[in-house]
Formats: structure tokens, sequence, C-alpha cells
């Protein structure tokens, strides 16, 4: 659906009338605390950075990678980190310590550098090179580097190196151990929702996975975790936004699936994070999608789904609450009520004019 839509509260108003506190139904319980950690869960980098992942996890960010500040009594030093302000326009978004790296301009222009590890440890240095891709941001990499290799050396053999983190969109945390060994975390994988974070360690010269903090069952998937009726909504919403084949992330299409894909998970696993409200109101977003109906039989079809799955939806969103968070029937239905409204604007994005124009027709 190229004309973008959002929520208000007209629909979901009336709709909040038909909620049915009690507890009916099924849920699949969780199978892990989360999150949860696989691999060399008693390694003291992965109980850190399981803690890293709880306060994340925990905290007000849309998406985890956003959330800021430490635990606690860390027994690791973090000397590598993005800025504080997520920023796209590439280039100044990593905080090095300067007393653990220096950074070098490699592209003279100030759009991309390397931070390369003061004094090596075992005979080798932990480098993160920066790739500057212009008006996509920048790209990064964790290199291990032997001591002997110069900067000019090293871009010489850059390709051959080893690494456990190549050409990520997120800059990685890098921390310090009381005993002065280094590890990292990646946070990023291959943009999936709620990806799994990565903990790397350097072991005999070699920069390896050592462990995985995980956020959601591998396979099942954010809309897996989705209760059937509200599963159905969000496919017929899905249907709004036309197919975006071959569409990269940053085009409006993709953008916006992506976008209420993230919400999702939200809904279902962290409504406290959806605290972001969307552009457009709810009362916009059903006079647009009206509007949108008007368009042929099939989108016709699917405002009719919409209509009737909304309640339904609403009604098994507000019994998972009472089931996972504990809640009670009217906090869950205020908490229902909330999340898929948001959840339903997420899928739309128009200005107010637009809408005022089309009205008018």
């Amino acid at each position: 659906m190229r004309f973008v839509i959002n929520a208000g509260l007209c629909f979901a108003t009336a709709l909040g009338l038909f909620i049915i506190g009690a507890v009916v139904g099924t849920m699949t319980a969780a199978a892990h605390d989360v999150p949860w950690l696989e691999g060399e869960a008693r390694a003291p980098q992965c109980q850190e950075a399981l803690r890293i992942a709880d306060r994340a996890y925990r905290s007000k960010a849309f998406y985890l990678y956003e959330a800021r500040g430490w635990p606690a009594h860390m027994t690791s030093k973090p000397v590598l980190q993005p800025i504080d302000d997520i920023d796209l326009s590439g280039g100044d978004s990593v905080v090095a310590d300067p007393d653990t790296f220096v950074i070098r301009d490699k592209s003279q222009g100030g759009q991309a550098f390397d931070y390369w590890q003061k004094d090596a440890r075992n005979s080798v240095r932990l480098v993160l090179g920066e790739e500057a891709l212009g008006w996509r941001g920048n790209m990064y990499s964790l290199y291990i580097v032997p001591e002997m290799l110069d900067a000019k050396a090293f871009e010489a053999a850059r390709d051959t190196l080893d690494t456990a983190l190549l050409e990520s969109w997120q800059v990685p945390l890098v921390l310090r151990t009381a005993g002065g060994a280094y590890w990292a975390i990646s946070t990023e994988a291959g943009g999936a929702y709620l990806a799994n974070w990565s903990v790397l360690a350097v072991r005999r010269g070699v920069l390896k996975p050592i462990c995985t903090v995980r956020f959601v069952e591998q396979e099942t998937g954010v809309l897996g975790l989705l209760p059937p009726d509200v599963k159905a909504l969000a496919d017929s919403l899905d249907s709004t936004l036309g197919s975006g084949f071959e569409a990269g992330t940053l085009q409006p299409t993709a953008h916006l699936r992506y976008r209420s894909q993230q919400t999702w998970a939200n809904v279902i696993l962290r409504p406290w994070a959806l605290s972001r409200k969307p552009y457009n109101s709810r009362c916009e977003v059903d006079a647009a999608l009206k509007l949108w109906s008007r368009g042929g039989p099939q989108a016709k079809r699917v405002y009719r789904a919409i209509q009737r799955q909304y309640p339904a939806a609403l009604r098994a969103l507000a019994e998972t609450y009472v089931v996972r968070f504990g809640k009670t029937s009217s906090e869950a239905d205020s908490m229902a009520g909330r999340t898929l409204d948001i959840a339903f604007r997420s899928y739309f994005f128009f200005s107010h004019e637009q809408l005022a124009k089309q009205m008018q027709r």
C-alpha cells in the first residue's frame, strides 16, 4: 500500500468495549528466561554479556542496540562502543577510550577511521575497521592483527586477516577484563528482529565466538510468537504494503515492513518499549485505510478482514498479557489496547496534507 497510514483511537475505542478479561485460549510458555545463553555459558565474559543484554531487554529502547548504560558492578570496562545518539549519516559513530585505541583517519576526509589497540597483547591487537558507504552509513569489521603489522601492511593484508565480525552496520561493544584481556559483543545478526548477540573473545591469537545471547528461539521467529488471532491481523496489515520485492531496507515499503516487524516483537515480548508514538493519528489511519479500500475488490477484502480481525486480536493479546506478565484483566485490556493500536499504525506513514487532499476528492 503506497498510501501510508497510522493510528489514534477512533476505531480502537469502540473495539475496547468487546475485550473479555478472562484468560481463555492457550499460550505456549517460554522455554527460557529471556534473554538466555548458549555456548560457553559459564565463561565470565558470557555472564557479563548476559547482564548487559538483560539490562537492554528490560530498557525502554525500541531497538536493543539503542539501549545505553551498563549494569552495576561490572568487572569488565567498556573501551569502545557506539555513540549515545544513533546516527546514520556516517562517521563519528564510535566512542573509543583514548588510553586504549589510536584513531586513524584512513579516508583523509573524516568519513571513515580505523581504531587501533595501542598495546598489543600476546603479540596481537584488535583493530576496528570502518568503511564509509555514503548516505547508507558505515560498516564495521573487527580484526585480530599481528603486532608486527603497521597501518600500511594492515591495509594490504586486510582481506586475509582473522575476523569474527565482518561488515556489520552496528558498532560492536569492546570490553577489557580486570586482567587486561579483550572481548567483544556483536549486537547485529543480519538485521533480524531481536537479533542474537554474539560474544567474541581472543583465544590463542584468534578472535572467535564463545557464546550467543538469545532473545527468541531461532526456529520460531517473531511472528511465530504471536497468538493466531494477532498473527492473522498482522498478515492482513502486511498485505496493505504490497510485495516490496527486491526492495532494500531503506526503501519505503521495506522500511515500513521492517519497522512493523520489530514493533510486533516488542508488542509480544517487550510492551514497555513501545514509548514512541507513530506519526499519524488513529483517525487519520482509519480514514486513509477506508479510502484505500475503494481501490478494488482485493483492497476491499483486506479492509474487511482487518475490521473483523482487530477485535479478536485485541482479546487474544489481552489474554496473553495476563498469562505472560501476570497482569489483571483490566490492566491487560488497557495494555493490549495501547500496544495493538501502535502496531496497527506502524504499517503506515503519510503526510497530513496528503490525506486532507485525498479526503476532498
